[in-house]
């Protein structure tokens, strides 16, 4: 998964590339921390990206990292990871085999100043509960609070 940083002009300021060998990388949002308000702005040197992961052998986990201006982005950190696997209404006839999965990740700077260093970032990602019922709805979303 590819992300960038775009100033106003138009040209990349940063960019990079989550990656795992042996996870899929899907399913991401990412934001600034700015905050602006009516006496003016602050922050925005610094991003929070979330993600999820999985494998053959690993249930979906919802994770994230952040970076600060030039500095090297963190390591991951794990949000929520799911107990069990998807087998909702979505993977079965009429509307499966596919077994819909991630519409809606969200990333937004909190507007609310946050006194500290770097301003709040509102995280939005989908996990699932452990398939009991193939006509019901597995997923679930989770809201995390992070900061850079």
């Amino acid at each position: 998964m590819r992300w960038y940083e775009i100033d106003p002009a138009g040209s990349i300021v940063q960019s990079g590339v989550v990656a795992d060998n042996a996870r899929f990388v899907f399913n991401a949002a990412i934001s600034s921390d700015r905050q602006v308000g009516a006496t003016g702005s602050r922050h925005g040197d610094a991003m929070v990206l979330t993600f999820n992961t999985s494998n053959s052998s690993e249930y979906v986990a919802v994770r994230m990292l952040s970076k600060v201006g030039e500095a090297q982005a963190s390591e991951w950190t794990t949000v929520r990871t799911s107990p069990g696997y998807m087998n909702d209404f979505t993977c079965h006839y009429p509307l499966g085999p596919r077994c819909q999965w991630g519409d809606y990740p969200g990333a937004s700077p909190d507007p609310v100043p946050s006194g500290g260093a770097h301003g709040f970032v509102w995280l939005v990602n989908e996990w699932t509960v452990q398939s009991r019922d193939p006509s019901g709805v597995d997923w679930r979303t989770i809201v995390r609070q992070a900061t850079p």
